[in-house]
């Protein structure tokens, strides 16, 4: 397999097997498999144009730049530096709530990446740019990232209507 990683920018968080790195025009070819992947994006939404793909990245440089630390950062293993997907803290959909969130690639589901890359992530938010509620979506079919979510301490609120559509969703504060 390919290693994507140029090792041009510094690693920006880390787990036992995972790091992230900012994202850059350069890695336009893993967002936009990300982005088109059916497997990947089953659950999520349509296709994205490479356009669009391109857009994605310049929103989320736009992220990095107003200095609150948000962003979506590619995820790389560090046992071979190969990238596996990304990993985002960003406003949910038109809100100002801050929505956690992942993609791999479809040959790393299942081995706990997600998870153990979502409580460094979660703790991140909470404890180094301190934010009280950290949120998260997914489809209500996808139970997987359902178990993710509520591995890293989220807590299931109910069905909420976000990105055009209904989506399970959680939140770090237990709500009644």
């Amino acid at each position: 397999m390919r290693k994507l990683n140029t090792k041009s920018s510094e690693v920006f968080l880390q787990s036992d097997r995972l790091y992230l790195q900012e994202i850059t025009e350069s890695d336009i070819e893993i967002i936009h498999q990300l982005d088109t992947d059916e497997e990947v994006i089953k659950f999520i939404a349509p296709p994205k144009t490479l356009a669009q793909s391109k857009e994605r990245i310049t929103k989320t440089q736009k992220l990095y730049s107003e200095g609150k630390g948000l962003g979506r950062w590619l995820a790389y293993r560090k046992e071979d530096d190969v990238a596996i997907g990304w990993f985002v803290l960003c406003p949910l959909d038109n809100t100002d709530q801050i929505e956690i969130g992942y993609r791999l690639l479809s040959q790393y589901w299942g081995k706990g990446y997600a998870t153990e890359m979502s409580k460094e992530l979660l703790d991140y938010a909470l404890n180094t740019i301190m934010l009280k509620e950290v949120v998260g979506v997914t489809n209500p079919d996808n139970e997987g990232s359902q178990k993710v979510l509520s591995k890293i301490g989220l807590y299931y609120i109910g069905i909420k209507q976000f990105y055009n559509q209904p989506v399970s969703f959680f939140s770090n504060i237990k709500k009644s």
